[in-house]
């Protein structure tokens, strides 16, 4: 089973990592040019570990697909419209 978790890279951990307040909002962090990983939740801030269990995939925000159907619809559609003209 494979889980995708969002990690924010930022460019510099906060002086004093372990207040909440100091992080962007709650969520994962990578320091940028650190292989560390603080985990900012309801509760405070923990340390992970390093990033060297992960496997670091960049996200690419999928593109909207048409479905086969709508598109042949679509094409029907369109021609029956340049028969009406």
């Amino acid at each position: 089973m494979k889980f995708v978790i969002e990690i924010v890279e930022i460019e510099k951990c906060p002086d004093d990592w372990t207040t909440k307040a100091n992080w962007p909002g709650e969520g994962i962090y990578r320091v940028k040019e650190e292989t560390n990983i603080y985990a900012v939740h309801s509760w405070g801030v923990s340390f992970i570990g390093n990033d060297e269990p992960f496997t670091k995939t960049p996200y690419i925000q999928p593109e909207e697909q048409v479905s086969e159907s709508l598109l042949l619809k679509a094409i029907a559609a369109a021609s029956r419209a340049e028969n009406l003209r």
